[in-house]
């Protein structure tokens, strides 16, 4: 280690007010029979990332700010560090000074750190704590049958300390990687957005270079361009198949992650918190079908019926429930 820095630990580095590391609110007082359209927003699963995303401000449940009141040990400010404790252990969060809330609650599945700042620069600790190394070192110490860590365990995890103004500057460094990196996502968002509009405008519309010279002409599905074919589904397709029946007595382990019919959105996937696995054991003796890249996963059930994600490579193997349908490979003709 340099000379001048310190391996501490993260009772080390919290802040001397209370509450300045603590456990989520127990389960059943934060349960979705408290949410509300508007108020304070609780922090879940989505809103947190294992892949130096510091936070995800989107995607919010609410509650009152009465209700609000019930959990002020779990309350979170600007620079305060949010940590999945159960569930995608390894995710952790940076609470960001421009909003879009002032304050938010951490959910029963996380943990909240709010460092001294007279010792340790925020910054720095959320890309210490985001690094693959100690994410690979959060998830060695994950207990029980769905993983997950306690308040012991993230008070006791290894924090490499050098002095302040390093700090301030390693953070400074790589955070001016985070902006570049930042706009050239916001760049992929706008080529998304385009991307989308043209099809629509070529495969909905038909306005595409040259239509003005083919003829619409009747089809099963309305007027479609002269030349183009209505074809089922299964007769361009690999294969399409159902989602596995996994009842609740088979679940349990983590080798496999049990997509559910929430996390299929519109054209995305959607971090619901609800996280469900399979062992390999199970995995082969129920036979199940593993997600692979590229599949279009389809909602059989309502809202909206038919809404679809196309997957894509996941942090972890996957399955999905049976009310997911499975869409393998278009056939190239």
């Amino acid at each position: 280690m340099p000379s001048g820095w310190r391996l501490v630990s993260v009772e080390d580095i919290r802040s001397p007010e209370p509450h300045s590391c603590v456990a989520g609110p127990f389960g059943s007082n934060i349960s979705s029979k408290f949410f509300t359209p508007s108020g304070v927003p609780v922090i879940r699963g989505g809103n947190l990332r294992d892949d130096l995303t510091r936070f995800v401000p989107s995607g919010f449940a609410f509650v009152s700010a009465e209700q609000a009141q019930q959990y002020r040990a779990q309350h979170v400010r600007a620079g305060d560090l949010v940590f999945t404790c159960w569930g995608t252990i390894g995710q952790v969060g940076l609470i960001p000074a421009d909003g879009p809330f002032p304050e938010y609650i951490i959910s029963n599945k996380q943990l909240k750190l709010r460092p001294d700042p007279e010792k340790t620069d925020h910054l720095y600790l959320f890309y210490h704590f985001a690094s693959p190394q100690m994410v690979g070192h959060i998830k060695g110490k994950a207990i029980g049958a769905v993983p997950g860590i306690n308040l012991g365990i993230l008070k006791s995890l290894p924090v490499a300390l050098p002095p302040l103004p390093i700090q301030h500057r390693i953070a400074s460094i790589l955070s001016a990687y985070d902006d570049l990196i930042e706009n050239n996502r916001k760049r992929i968002a706008i080529l998304e957005d385009m991307a989308r509009r043209l099809y629509r405008e070529w495969f909905v519309h038909f306005r595409y270079p040259g239509h003005e010279s083919v003829p619409l002409v009747d089809s099963p599905l309305g007027r479609i361009p002269q030349g183009w074919e209505v074809q089922r589904v299964d007769a361009i397709c690999h294969a399409v198949l159902d989602g596995d029946w996994i009842e609740t007595k088979d679940q349990g382990g983590s080798d496999y992650r049990l997509l559910q019919i929430s996390n299929i959105g519109l054209g995305d996937f959607v971090e619901t918190g609800n996280f469900r696995y399979v062992t390999q054991a199970t995995f082969d003796r129920l036979r199940c079908t593993e997600i692979k890249p590229d599949d279009l996963l389809v909602a059989r059930m309502p809202t909206p019926i038919g809404r679809a994600w196309l997957a894509r490579k996941m942090p972890w193997p996957m399955i999905t429930a049976v009310d997911v349908a499975i869409v393998r490979r278009v056939r190239i003709r």
